[in-house]
Formats: structure tokens, C-alpha cells, sequence
């Protein structure tokens, strides 16, 4: 069944609240998604709460996904590195220059403020 036929179960205030969801959250329903109201709804233990929960949640074809070219990560690392240590290998790398980053940032912003005390001082 197609998730509308499974929505069309629904209470019509029920339907009402999932027609809400639906236009604030700009997103259709997953037929998983609507599985589960209509189980609950056939249960009484469906709730506007539970509706909106269930609605707004992010389906796995919504997350976005960002793809990088194996051999060329592979030509950074070493070659004895185990295919599931890459992933670890490349956040902590990414975690440490984002530091790095931070810290040249900030240390920038007190040369600057310094600066700007000096011409102060000498200016008097």
C-alpha cells in the first residue's frame, strides 16, 4: 500500500493534523511513516504529538551525503591503514586543523586588538 492509502485510515482531525505537518514540514510522508500512525491511531493512542514527531523526522533519503574520491584519500594515508579506521583517521585530521584554524583566528583577533591599544598608546 502506498502511504496515502495507509493515512486514508486515519481519523479525519488526524488526517487534519498530518495535512498540518505535512505543509509546515514541506515533506510527504514515508510509507514507514505512515505505517505507524495508522497502527496507532487503529490502537487510540495516536496524538497530535505523536503525529508531528513522527512527521518531522528526517528519512534516510533526506540526509545529505558527502562523497570524496577513494584513490585520492587513499594516496594521503598510509597504505596499511584498515578500511575502517579511513573514516576516523580523516574526522580526527579535520577535528585538529579546525583547531588549528580557531587558534590562528583568535590569536589574530588579539594581534588586532593590540594593535589597535598600541595606536591608542601612541597616539596620546
Amino acid at each position: 500500500m502506498s502511504p496515502t492509502v495507509e493515512l486514508s485510515f486515519l481519523k479525519d482531525e488526524e488526517q487534519y493534523v498530518v495535512l498540518d505537518c505535512i505543509e509546515c514540514n514541506v515533506a510527504t510522508p514515508s510509507h514507514a511513516q505512515a505505517i505507524r500512525p495508522k497502527k496507532m491511531s487503529q490502537e487510540g493512542t495516536l496524538t497530535t504529538d505523536e503525529i508531528e514527531d513522527i512527521l518531522s523526522e528526517e528519512k534516510p533519503n533526506q540526509i545529505s551525503k558527502m562523497k570524496f574520491n577513494a584513490d585520492r584519500i587513499r594516496n594521503v594515508l598510509p597504505k596499511n591503514i584498515e578500511e575502517k579506521k579511513i573514516e576516523t583517521v580523516i574526522l580526527k585530521n579535520a577535528y585538529h586543523i579546525l583547531m588549528e584554524v580557531l587558534l590562528i583566528s583568535s590569536l589574530e583577533k588579539q594581534k588586532a586588538h593590540l594593535h589597535v591599544k598600541l595606536q591608542e598608546v601612541i597616539v596620546k
